[in-house]
């Protein structure tokens, strides 16, 4: 329900605002992640309990508090208003800018003597619609056939980082763990590694693209399945390579954690993406409509993603422990 309610909800709202905004709600998505990763390292599964489960519903619940208070302050307080107003006059402006520019050359190709003799040009009126097609609300169906590859990059991202690598990557970890070591031991030392890093780095990896944007998420989206291609190997092979090495878990685990940082920053910069096309129409209702179709994007992605990998790690865990 919360991530549901920040892709459907949030994000759309957000979309009214300058692109700073997308930025800075991303980094907070993935800080109340962190924190409620961080709860669960505080824990050590496996130890002995430092706090209840009530408690940990509690804390998380009051992250969820937070989130609301924010929302409502952004939707209500003159400050934040005064933000949204000034996005939707810049839109505006430049709306009439564009068709100022239009009425200047239709009245300088008829003053050029394409209308010479037959109209006069001093009095002439051009009729000239109130509103561009490019700032009108398009229909669902149309924004979806204009963005629908950035659709797909954000949905195969939320496949793998929601369903296949969180049901497979233990039984990776495990082929990586030395000889020497309990098996189980390692495998929950390399994943609250991964881990630890993930929420270290991921919200600072969503800051990021307040200076540095990149706007090839189709290249970043294809290397991130390269990479979570790689870790689904390992999981498939008896013996991946240099799992017989004493420090050979260094390799899923830097490429895990890589992925991590690497789709925080992608999934973002998908956002502004979508963003800057908007901008580019002039319309802060595609703004929102894209945004909606990529909350729904992420949402389908993770459920499909976990469909498809639950059934094979209950039924057929065979594939991934031979």
């Amino acid at each position: 329900m919360v991530s549901t309610t920040s892709s459907v909800v949030f994000y759309p709202f957000a979309a009214t605002f300058p692109p700073l905004y997308t930025t800075a709600l991303a980094t907070g998505e993935g800080l109340s992640g962190s924190l409620a990763a961080l709860l669960g390292i505080i824990q050590d599964p496996g130890d002995t309990r430092r706090f209840s489960v009530s408690v940990f519903y509690l804390l998380c619940a009051a992250i969820t508090c937070g989130s609301l208070v924010a929302f409502a302050f952004l939707h209500v307080h003159p400050w934040a208003q005064a933000v949204q107003m000034l996005q939707s006059t810049d839109n505006d402006q430049e709306t009439d800018k564009q068709q100022a520019e239009e009425n200047t050359l239709l009245t300088w190709s008829c003053s050029c003597g394409n209308c010479s003799g037959h109209i006069n040009t001093t009095t002439m009126s051009i009729v000239i619609p109130t509103s561009s097609p490019s700032s009108s609300i398009m229909s669902r169906t149309a924004v979806l056939q204009q963005v629908w590859p950035l659709l797909a990059c954000q949905w195969v991202l939320a496949a793998f980082s929601f369903g296949w690598l969180p049901s497979t990557m233990p039984y990776v970890y495990k082929k990586f763990a030395p000889m020497d070591d309990d098996a189980q031991a390692a495998t929950a030392r390399f994943q609250t590694s991964a881990s630890i890093a993930a929420l270290i780095l991921s919200p600072l990896a969503s800051a990021a693209t307040t200076w540095v944007r990149l706007y090839y998420v189709r290249s970043m989206t294809l290397a991130l399945v390269l990479l979570a291609s790689l870790l689904l190997s390992f999981s498939l092979v008896s013996k991946p390579v240099l799992s017989d090495h004493r420090h050979g878990y260094l390799l899923p685990l830097l490429v895990h954690t890589f992925y991590l940082i690497g789709c925080a920053y992608t999934q973002t910069m998908l956002y502004l993406t979508l963003k800057r096309t908007a901008e580019m129409k002039h319309s802060t209702a595609f703004a929102r409509q894209v945004y909606q179709w990529n909350g729904l994007a992420t949402q389908l992605g993770a459920m499909s993603g976990t469909a498809i990998t639950f059934p094979l790690v209950f039924w057929c865990e065979n594939l991934f422990t031979a």
